[in-house]
């Protein structure tokens, strides 16, 4: 069994100011092993390679779409700080890989509950006295630049991603 997620990349501005915000805090530059990104699928897991071959041409033929994407609030998901965002084309493709999951046969609904939204981890572990405002951070615009489907260490380590396929967006 293997485990993955599904995620858009962005433009190089916005991947550098997430990048001095996590320093900012005295977190490490990256989170996990890869990118600053916006989850779409949280993990899931396949169990044979039939499954990830058939997912790959799920995500290879997925029109992706340029995305503008507003950050809506700072929130606290566990041991995660994140922002997230309500932008609908992004919500709606959270949807669409939920069903291709369940197409292949797959509980997608295993590592996130039923209120999940897609988001970018900004920090993972550490405690904060209060959330910031969204406004206190400064972000530039953002811009949804790659569709992509990794391979992830399921472990806390987080020790490895192995980018399957990705799909420039249009």
């Amino acid at each position: 069994m293997k485990s993955y997620t599904i995620v858009y990349l962005f433009n190089p501005d916005f991947e550098a100011s997430i990048g001095m915000l996590r320093e900012k805090q005295g977190h490490p530059a990256l989170v996990d092993c890869f990118p600053a990104h916006l989850t779409i699928k949280r993990r899931f897991d396949l169990v044979t390679h039939e499954e990830e071959k058939k997912l790959i041409d799920i995500v290879g033929i997925f029109k992706a779409q340029r995305v503008g994407i507003k950050f809506d609030e700072v929130i606290k998901l566990g041991d995660v700080v994140a922002l997230k965002t309500k932008e609908e084309k992004v919500i709606r493709m959270h949807g669409y890989f939920l069903n291709s999951l369940k197409m292949l046969g797959v509980d997608p609904s295993k590592y996130e509950s039923n209120d999940y939204l897609p988001h970018i981890t900004l920090w993972r572990g550490i405690e904060l006295k209060q959330l910031p405002k969204i406004e206190e951070l400064h972000l530039p615009s953002c811009e949804t630049k790659k569709l992509c489907l990794y391979e992830i260490d399921p472990t806390s380590n987080r020790a490895f991603a192995k980018k399957i396929v990705c799909v420039s967006a249009q």
